[in-house]
């Protein structure tokens, strides 16, 4: 039964804020604070929940889909160093996960031919895996070649915590001015931009490039 008490309530608001905030949905973290804020006059100027809630309004600002992205640099197992400004003016899509998951493996053909569809337009697409703690660079190499996979490939686990990742299977949309504009978990969306809603991720990337 869920209680009554308010104090009791707006603590169980801010502990679901937290816990989307660790799944990157920060959609649902703005209505929660909202929430506290509406229904329990309760924010950043709270004596107990006023550092969390500032807390959590940070990671807003700085990771929700809408926000340009932090500014990311990654170096490919080739030893191409790239960085976000080599991103301007193009759609770039990250996709994080590694190839001892099952759902990350079926994303891989539908990703690869993205990449043949789109890639001699305004598109990149790049992938970060967790591989490294788990199988050599020569073994990863041996892998990428089993599924085909020829786009830009890092083993930099650093950007998995950079940006959050709690799963992998995750993809970050970044758009021509560097906005975060879709993120979804395993070919589900999660969160997206209103003019990118109701989309598949092909039909996004579509309207972004045209």
């Amino acid at each position: 039964m869920k209680s009554k008490n308010p104090k009791v309530r707006a603590a169980a608001l801010l502990q679901s804020a937290i816990t989307h905030q660790r799944h990157r949905r920060y959609g649902q973290v703005a209505v929660l604070l909202d929430s506290l804020a509406t229904h329990y006059d309760i924010n950043y100027r709270h004596p107990e929940y006023g550092e969390n809630i500032q807390k959590l309004q940070k990671n807003i600002a700085k990771h929700s889909v809408g926000q340009p992205l932090n500014d990311f640099q990654m170096t490919t197992i080739n030893n191409r160093t790239f960085d976000s400004k080599d991103f301007n003016d193009q759609v770039t899509l990250i996709y994080f996960y590694n190839t001892g998951c099952g759902s990350c493996i079926a994303m891989i053909p539908y990703l690869n031919r993205l990449n043949r569809k789109y890639k001699n337009g305004d598109f990149s697409l790049l992938g970060v895996s967790a591989d490294k703690p788990y199988m050599s660079e020569e073994e990863f190499k041996n892998k990428l070649k089993d599924l085909n996979i020829t786009w830009p490939q890092s083993l930099d686990i650093d950007l998995f915590a950079q940006y959050k990742i709690q799963k992998v299977s995750t993809i970050f949309l970044i758009d021509q001015t560097g906005k975060l504009v879709l993120m979804s978990e395993s070919k589900e969306i999660a969160e997206t931009i209103p003019r990118l809603k109701g989309l598949k991720l092909e039909e996004a990337i579509k309207r972004l490039l045209y």
